[in-house]
């Protein structure tokens, strides 16, 4: 097995050959994206989705390049115009969403997104803790209610440790 960084390399020698491989660029910008490069990670999972607007893995890690990069708009439009229609019952891809809405300021839209999550997904103790600790702060929610929130993935899957982990953060 090679290292990322030689694969990155010999992606790159390639792409100089080979400019308009959609799926090289895919690949090398998740590699950037491992290596903890969001720039290139972006610009090569950018040109990959202009090259091959179908291929839904590499709109997905863009939309993480993005996040990282603080660029929560591109993010949002990437979910909202091509991966939620794509996949309608992906709850990560509403959570992601309430996530980039929180960051832009938008509280009560991050709400819906959580809230689209967790209804999708009640068992995701992430899910749960995000949308409880949101509604608490906006104040649609009690105490008793968040707590009731938490409590869904704890009953889905007692064996499950980040249920309770999540559960003891309110505590």
């Amino acid at each position: 097995q090679g290292s990322i960084p030689e694969a990155i390399e010999l992606y790159r020698r390639y792409l100089a050959l080979v400019p308009d491989d959609a799926d090289a660029c895919s690949e090398i910008g998740s590699l950037y994206l491992v290596v903890g490069r969001p720039e290139e990670a972006f610009f090569n999972l950018d040109k990959s989705v202009r090259l091959d607007p179908e291929n839904l893995l590499a709109r997905k890690q863009m939309v993480k390049a993005a996040m990282q990069l603080g660029r929560f708009d591109d993010a949002l439009s990437e979910i909202d115009e091509h991966l939620i229609p794509a996949t309608p019952d992906d709850a990560r891809l509403y959570w992601l969403k309430g996530h980039c809405l929180k960051a832009t300021g938008e509280e009560s839209l991050a709400l819906e997104a959580r809230n689209s999550a967790f209804a999708q997904d009640s068992t995701n103790p992430v899910y749960a803790y995000d949308l409880a600790s949101l509604s608490m702060k906006t104040r649609s929610i009690n105490w008793a209610e968040a707590r009731d929130i938490l409590n869904q993935p704890v009953l889905h899957d007692p064996t499950n440790p980040d249920a309770y982990v999540a559960r003891a953060r309110w505590i």
